[in-house]
């Protein structure tokens, strides 16, 4: 699946980025969250800040629990989701 991954939230260099994941049946919200921060992280050369604030919204702009599965949440090629702060 192609996703639109939105973090503007996140005051970093850039804003966006498209990601390719594989859903599966161990794929959690949470889980989806930490790839996603490693990957930003890497490529921005930048560390986030507070990870624990951040949640995962979905194309509706709705929370996300970190525990639902990925396979749960519908979702399109090409949706945008979005990490935001959160408390």
């Amino acid at each position: 699946m192609l996703l639109v991954v939105d973090f503007s939230d996140l005051d970093m260099g850039y804003d966006r980025t498209d990601v390719r994941i594989n859903i599966n049946k161990e794929l959690t919200v949470g889980k989806l969250l930490k790839k996603l921060f490693e990957g930003i992280e890497e490529i921005s050369g930048e560390n986030i800040q507070e990870k624990h604030m951040l949640r995962l919204l979905s194309p509706k702009r709705q929370w996300l629990d970190a525990t639902l599965k990925m396979k749960d949440v519908p979702l399109n090629d090409w949706d945008m989701i979005y990490i935001v702060r959160g408390n």
